[in-house]
């Protein structure tokens, strides 16, 4: 069967362990992406993929986060113009940060590169993933975060029944994904190979 990993006595006990004939995980993300998003099917968890809706989703279950500079629809804005030495600019739509743009007086820290308000907002109005998409401008505070990465890492809880089944760890020191590294771990913080 290849690389696994030991489950523990308290999941060998539980209805999410995988036995013979069990889907595995990644047929269950593969088929999970087809149904959502393929067959346009109605799921209000796919409504959170978008940043705001998820956020406000977090916040009413008491989750902190990132405190937000201004929200707006329009690339004319004359508040996007006016915005502190440090920031994070993005869309409510958008997928590997690819629509992020983290700036540190005047560097983009992803590329490390000069960058001005008006360059970001040219490369998101011509970003052909947000083409034909209502989508709105986030600016919010930027986070270094506790390992002093420019770039805090990226978590992701992968969950079945309310149980976290696998967190992924990703660190995007760039936006050039060979150079992004991940790390997959199970609920106890056990590394998956």
């Amino acid at each position: 069967m290849g690389d696994h990993y030991d489950v523990t006595k308290e999941d060998s006990f539980s209805i999410y362990n995988w036995t013979e004939g069990t889907p595995l995980f990644s047929e269950r993300v593969k088929f999970r992406h087809h149904n959502w998003w393929r067959n346009n099917k109605k799921i209000w968890q796919k409504d959170l993929s978008d940043k705001l809706i998820g956020e406000g989703f977090c916040t009413k279950l008491g989750v902190p986060v990132v405190p937000k500079i201004m929200v707006t629809e329009s690339y004319d804005d004359a508040l996007l113009f006016d915005l502190p030495p440090q920031y994070v600019i993005k869309t409510d739509k958008g997928t590997s940060a690819k629509q992020v743009f983290p700036v540190q007086d005047g560097t983009n820290l992803f590329t490390k590169e000069k960058i001005t308000i008006t360059e970001i907002l040219d490369t998101l109005a011509n970003d052909k993933f947000l083409e034909n998409k209502e989508h709105q401008i986030i600016v919010e505070e930027l986070v270094i975060d506790e390992f002093g990465n420019d770039i805090p890492l990226d978590y992701k809880f992968y969950m079945y029944g309310g149980k976290i089944v696998l967190i992924q760890v990703i660190d995007r020191p760039t936006k050039i994904e060979s150079e992004q590294f991940q790390g997959y771990y199970d609920a106890y913080w056990n590394k998956i190979p």
